[in-house]
């Protein structure tokens, strides 16, 4: 085998015994958030004509515009499952190619068939992600290669003086894949702009507003909000409301983490490159958009959530900060040799790369705390109660289910999302007998139980805990009439659980 192929050997060996540790030990295909089963549950609607979870009624449970309707095609089909990780899988190969590239871009030290860059590509699987990513079963994946790919372009643009065609479409296709492609589409349409592309610029500024537009038009013509639920539900700024106190804390929040103080660190070198005058124009211009990227999405984006958020733009970061930085590693590596710049990119892969290694150490207990929890969930609502259920993550007891969802948390319901602002306890009584909910699986530490309910039982999942919020969640009865037919249901379903002790039963018949 050549030396050249070996980070591409080395992330389908990863790939491969990931997904084979998975299978094999849940004895099927499980992701490693429940989020990606809320994509197949709003694309298997959207195969039925609504944009929501449950039939009939609209929601916007997605942060992607597009990554919902790439499923559509496969729901019909028994592979739609796998259809989430077969794209992620191909962006993430597609990352390693272009970040292959890249590097011959810069030449030199990083060219094709050098150690340096071997080092540096083998380095790049664990330190961008892209294994922990493609198991998430989430747009992340594609996020990460459109980005990938607009800094290629941009670097090329300097080196040739030409924006190739593919450059503007992968900047508009960015905010498509999610919102937060904004962060690197807008600050390199600048720098294209001030590079004299200024036609081709404002046209794909004017595209992405269209686009985005577009969207936002398309939800209030279904009587919801302009931002998708799972932006103003998650996102600090959106939900307090844009003021300098929420953006003094998003950023404060944003800067509590290692990761995000990595991503701080990152951006003041874009911009200590930007303002050295011994550099090129063209690089000091770019250096300081890139700077303006990462700082817009410390202000207004997220870290964390099993270090997803901030994949794409500390891949955009790390990636700019080689191509600039290209000459300082040659010259160490003439000074120091390849033998300390080796050890020094390892541990500084290590330190600055901590949560994405625990990402790829923890993939598959992280698919086994769902399937445990959430397909457990699915399974007993589904096959046992078959009936309408209220729950706090959605996705996996949604998906594939006939049955009424009653999305607690608010992603799937606009009358929670406006009785969770309102604040109060009573909406969930009130929304539990709008919908005819009588049980109701929940992580109780989240809500105030209302009076009349009756806790039937706890499921709780094995090993250690790494993507589900909590081990256990509470299962009730909304009203004591309904508590002995589900009690019967839960036995039943207890026998066909991975272990029965999983269960366990806080009341005992009779009730």
């Amino acid at each position: 085998m050549k030396k050249s192929a070996l980070p591409t050997a080395l992330l389908a060996v990863l790939v491969f015994f990931q997904l084979a540790s998975i299978v094999i030990g849940n004895g099927r295909l499980a992701y490693s958030l429940d989020d990606a089963y809320i994509h197949l549950t709003l694309a298997e609607s959207i195969a039925e004509g609504t944009y929501g979870i449950n039939a009939g009624e609209s929601s916007s449970p997605s942060s992607s515009i597009l990554w919902p309707f790439l499923l559509v095609p496969m729901i019909p089909f028994a592979v739609a499952d796998w259809w989430p990780l077969l794209l992620a899988t191909a962006a993430a190969f597609g990352s390693l190619a272009v970040y292959r590239r890249l590097l011959r871009t810069c030449g030199g030290a990083l060219d094709d068939e050098q150690p340096l860059q071997l080092i540096l590509l083998l380095l790049l699987i664990p330190g961008t992600s892209l294994v922990g990513l493609l198991f998430t079963g989430m747009e992340h994946s594609l996020h990460q290669l459109v980005t990938a790919l607009a800094v290629l372009g941009a670097v090329q643009e300097i080196h040739s003086g030409r924006a190739s065609r593919w450059l503007w479409f992968v900047l508009f296709l960015g905010p498509m894949v999610r919102f937060e492609g904004l962060a690197v589409s807008v600050p390199i349409l600048l720098f294209l702009l001030m590079r004299g592309h200024r036609r081709a610029a404002i046209l794909t500024g004017v595209a992405i507003a269209a686009g985005v537009g577009a969207f936002a038009g398309f939800l209030v013509s279904l009587g919801l909000a302009p931002l998708p639920a799972s932006v103003s539900t998650k996102s600090l700024l959106f939900w307090q409301g844009i003021s300098l106190a929420s953006l003094g804390e998003s950023i404060l929040t944003n800067l509590g983490g290692l990761q995000g103080d990595f991503l701080a660190i990152a951006g003041l070198l874009l911009l200590t490159a930007g303002l050295r005058k011994s550099r090129p124009a063209a690089e000091r211009w770019l250096a300081t958009c890139s700077f303006g990227s990462v700082a817009l999405h410390l202000v207004f984006g997220k870290l964390g959530w099993y270090h997803r958020y901030e994949a794409y733009i500390w891949t955009f970061a790390v990636l700019m900060l080689i191509y600039l930085f290209r000459e300082t590693l040659k010259v160490r590596l003439e000074t120091d040799g390849l033998g300390a710049i080796a050890l020094a990119l390892i541990l500084l892969t290590a330190l600055s790369c901590r949560g994405y290694l625990r990402a790829l150490v923890t993939t598959p207990q992280a698919a086994t705390n769902i399937y445990e929890q959430h397909y457990q969930m699915h399974r007993f609502v589904t096959e046992h109660l078959q009936a309408p259920v209220a729950v706090n993550d959605i996705g996996w007891v949604a998906y594939r289910n006939p049955h009424y969802v009653l999305d607690v948390f608010g992603l799937a319901s606009t009358d929670v999302l406006k009785a969770r602002r309102e604040g109060g306890t009573r909406w969930i009584a009130d929304l539990v007998q709008s919908h005819g909910v009588e049980c109701a699986m929940i992580y109780n530490r989240w809500y105030e139980i209302p009076r009349g309910w009756v806790k039937l039982a706890e499921l709780e999942i094995q090993g250690e805990l790494i993507t589900p919020a909590f081990k256990t969640v509470t299962i009730y009865a909304t009203q004591p009439a309904a508590a002995r037919p589900i009690l019967a249901h839960l036995l039943a379903w207890q026998q066909g659980l991975p272990d029965p002790e999983m269960l366990t039963i806080t009341v005992k018949p009779p009730i």
